[in-house]
């Protein structure tokens, strides 16, 4: 059976930042069709103790969620602080 490749755009803002490692910003990502959020930031190279916020298309995800061909991912660290 040949496994089905998907392309996902990956931006990456706050301190996870640091993990594009040259890559673009947004860089696009090649993985295998049903890689979640989870296995992408393992990809990634992304600190699994790092606290981190999902988005998918514009709208917040888990890290259990599905990619799909074409997806909008951001991963960001959440803001803190603030008067």
């Amino acid at each position: 059976m040949v496994a089905t490749v998907i392309r996902v755009r990956v931006s990456l803002h706050g301190d996870v930042h640091r993990y594009r490692r040259g890559r673009p910003d947004p860089f696009e990502a090649e993985l295998l069709e049903g890689t979640s959020i989870a296995d992408l930031v393992r990809e990634i190279g992304i600190d699994p103790a790092m606290k981190v916020t999902f988005g998918v298309n514009g709208e917040l995800a888990s890290e259990g969620a599905v990619l799909r061909d074409g997806d909008e991912v951001l991963i960001l660290t959440p803001m803190e602080g603030g008067a």
